[in-house]
């Protein structure tokens, strides 16, 4: 799912996106959500669903996938280490294949 959301999106959004975001933010919610722009105002209140979000291709990066939040960050903290996610942060080296027969 999250390389749909980067491949259509040409990068922009997907939790791969978002979660290199949180990474460059330290980790800290408060900032993550305000560069990913699900805060609004001066007092950085969390917008309003679905109201307040940008449905938009033109939308923050990382504004997209929206993931509820509200009651805690446990969800998208268990996205964002999930090793389909993690694992999306760079390429790896694929494993040497061991040799089977010696011709």
């Amino acid at each position: 799912m999250d390389k749909l959301w980067v491949a259509y999106s040409k990068g922009n959004y997907g939790y791969s996106v978002q979660r290199k975001i949180w990474l460059q933010c330290k980790k800290e919610w408060g900032p993550f959500f305000k560069k990913i722009d699900w805060t609004t105002g001066g007092n950085n209140t969390y917008r309003k669903w679905p109201e307040d979000f940008q449905w938009r291709a033109d939308a923050a990066k990382g504004h997209l996938p929206l993931t509820n939040a509200l009651r805690g960050t446990q969800l998208i903290t268990a996205i964002f280490e999930h090793p389909a996610i993690a694992g999306a942060d760079g390429p790896k080296a694929a494993p040497k294949q061991k040799k089977l027969f010696n011709f």
